[in-house]
C-alpha cells in the first residue's frame, strides 16, 4: 500500500522555501541582533543568513538526489550551527525522510516529533504530523496514525490527509468509509494532478468508482 508521496511533500518545501525564504533569512537576521554590535552585528548577521541558504539550498538537492550519507551529514551541521533559526524545521523534515528511506522508523519519529515542537509554522507542523501519521500505520498502529490526523486541521493538505484516511480504513478492511474518505481527498480544492491519478487509480483498485466531484476542481 504506497501511502502520500514524498516526492511531492519535498516539491512543496522548495515552493514554501521559495515564497518564504527570505521571511527566513531575515528573522534569523534580526534574532542575531542583539549579541553584537551594530556594525559587527551586520556584518556577521549577513554572513551566518548566507551560509545558512546556500547550506539549506545544498541539503535540498542532495535529499532530492538521494544521497543520504550527505543529507544526514549536512543536515546534523545545519541543525547544529542554525538550531533556533527557519532553517531548522525543514531541516528536520528533511532529516526524518532521509531516516525514512534507511529504514530507521524510530530516528524520523524523533525528528518528526522535533518539527512538531519547534516550528513556527503551521504548514510545516502539518507536513511532519502526517509523516507521523503514516510511519504508525505503516506499523499497524492505526488507532494512533488516526488520532495524528484528527489532532490538526489538515488546511492546505486536506487531500493528502484523506487520502492517508482512507488507506487506513482499507489495510483494516473497511472499504465504505475508505471510499468515503478517497471521495473526500478527490473533492479537496488542493488536490494536485498527480495525487488525483493515484487515487483514482486506488479507488478503481476497489472496485469503486471516482464520485463526480473528481472530475472537476
Amino acid at each position: 500500500m504506497a501511502f502520500d508521496s514524498e516526492k511531492e511533500q519535498l516539491d512543496a518545501l522548495k515552493v514554501w522555501w521559495k515564497e518564504n525564504g527570505r521571511v527566513v533569512v531575515t528573522g534569523l537576521v534580526l534574532g542575531l541582533g542583539g549579541v553584537f554590535g551594530w556594525t559587527t552585528w551586520q556584518n556577521y548577521t549577513i554572513r551566518q543568513a548566507e551560509n545558512a541558504s546556500v547550506m539549506y539550498e545544498e541539503l535540498v538537492n542532495w535529499a532530492a538526489a538521494r544521497n543520504y550519507d550527505r543529507v544526514d551529514e549536512l543536515a546534523g551541521e545545519l541543525l547544529l550551527e542554525f538550531p533556533d533559526s527557519g532553517y531548522a524545521p525543514m531541516t528536520a523534515l528533511i532529516r526524518a525522510q532521509s531516516a525514512v528511506a534507511q529504514n530507521k522508523g524510530d530516528e524520523a519519529q524523533g525528528y518528526l516529533r522535533w518539527v512538531m515542537d519547534n516550528a513556527e509554522g503551521d504548514y510545516l507542523k502539518l507536513v511532519a504530523n502526517l509523516r507521523l501519521a503514516r510511519l504508525a500505520a505503516e506499523k499497524q498502529e492505526f488507532e494512533e496514525a488516526i488520532g495524528l490526523l484528527d489532532a490538526l486541521e489538515s488546511g492546505p493538505l486536506s487531500s493528502m490527509y484523506e487520502e492517508l484516511r482512507a488507506d487506513i480504513y482499507v489495510l483494516q478492511g473497511q472499504t465504505e468509509k475508505a471510499a468515503e474518505h478517497y471521495a473526500q481527498a478527490l473533492g479537496s480544492e488542493r488536490v494536485s494532478a498527480a495525487s488525483r491519478s493515484r487515487i483514482e487509480m486506488k479507488s478503481a483498485d476497489l472496485g469503486l468508482r471516482p464520485p463526480s466531484s473528481a472530475s472537476t476542481d
